[in-house]
């Protein structure tokens, strides 16, 4: 697989000095025994994906546009997690605990969209989203049952202008998006199986304003709203076993997606339900050795009009027994289900994760 590694994250300095700042403490602190507890684990993300969509043959779309993440995360184990000699990415799961998490987020896109035709321009976009989420689990350590919720909430607002032949525009949207979840599941065995039932809702409302002006000095004003709410319905599994010195995992998961209700501007939407997608996901991964570990996953999104593609290969490497880095790279490729269209989008996705254990 190709995958597009940019030179730079698109973050502050502040915030590289920061991460920077959070590993050496982490790093050069008090050395943790060989076979340590912990009951915290914390995270920082920083990603970057470019997106680019140059679709052929007359197409009268494309678009080029870019985003930066910046996130952090906690998760509290009720139990002490005991690392043991386990590979140290999968303490959690096999030896499974109640636990409390919750986690920020900050991203920024920017980029462009452009159209040919008569009528045809360049939109200059700005796009800034954040969000937080809750996730609970309780684990009934006898049986290793589990249970539990999760609440998410997102916040994004987008600015965008446009010059043609016939004049100018420029728009804002804003859109809140809160999403509900509720899981169950068991462990198998001694830790080598997850089996995980989860049902979900998201309901997002968005409202958008553009204005549009002739270079005859005329201008016109429009708002719209909508809000939709869907449905979703996934099973996933995990498996773990031990090859000689070797520990591996396979993943799976299927996803459904339904329609439940809508409106645009107060109007009732019709049910899409035949046009919502399902999505496919198989994984593995390796670990040679405790503190290092490779993944390779794929997935699959079907809608009745595209396909998108997605492969995913990791590695992730303890360097101390509480300190862990995670690098990330994945491509994805849309192919549209229709004869006017000859290059599938494409975006391609760097992340770097700083995990620290206490």
């Amino acid at each position: 697989m190709d995958s597009v590694v940019p030179k730079e994250l698109g973050v502050s300095l502040l915030d590289m000095k920061i991460t920077r700042l959070a590993f050496y403490a982490l790093a050069f602190g008090p050395t943790s025994a060989t076979h340590a507890d912990f009951s915290w684990e914390l995270a920082g993300d920083l990603g970057y994906a470019d997106r680019s969509d140059d679709r052929g043959l007359g197409e009268s779309f494309g678009e080029d546009v870019s985003s930066n993440l910046l996130s952090v995360s906690a998760t509290h184990y009720f139990d002490p997690v005991e690392e043991g000699s386990v590979p140290l990415a999968l303490a959690a799961f096999f030896d499974p605990s109640s636990e409390l998490s919750v986690a920020l987020g900050q991203q920024q896109t920017s980029g462009e969209l452009y159209t040919s035709g008569n009528t045809g321009g360049t939109t200059h976009i700005d796009d800034d989203v954040s969000d937080y989420s809750l996730r609970g689990l309780y684990l009934f350590a006898e049986s290793k049952w589990f249970a539990g919720g999760r609440y998410a909430r997102l916040d994004g607002d987008a600015r965008s202008n446009r010059s043609n032949i016939t004049g100018t525009s420029s728009g804002t949207t804003s859109d809140d998006r809160q999403d509900y979840a509720l899981f169950a599941g068991k462990y198998f065995g001694t830790g080598a199986t997850r089996l995980e039932l989860s049902l979900a809702q998201s309901t997002e409302e968005s409202a958008a304003s553009s204005t549009s002006c002739s270079f005859s000095g005329f201008c016109s004003t429009f708002d719209h709203s909508s809000e939709v709410t869907l449905e979703s319905s996934s099973l996933a599994v995990m498996h773990v076993r031990q090859f000689r010195a070797a520990t591996y995992a396979l993943l799976g998961k299927i996803t459904e997606e339904r329609f439940r209700d809508g409106t645009f501007d107060g109007i009732p939407l019709p049910d899409l339900g035949q046009d919502q997608p399902r999505t496919y996901f198989v994984g593995a991964d390796l670990y040679p050795v405790p503190t290092v570990g490779v993944r390779l996953g794929y997935e699959l999104v079907d809608w009745s009009g595209a396909e998108e593609h997605s492969v995913t290969i990791g590695a992730s490497w303890f360097v101390r027994r509480n300190v862990g880095l995670d690098l990330t790279l994945s491509s994805e490729d849309t192919d549209f289900n229709s004869a006017f269209v000859e290059n599938p989008a494409s975006t391609n996705r760097v992340a770097l994760r700083v995990i620290g254990r206490l």
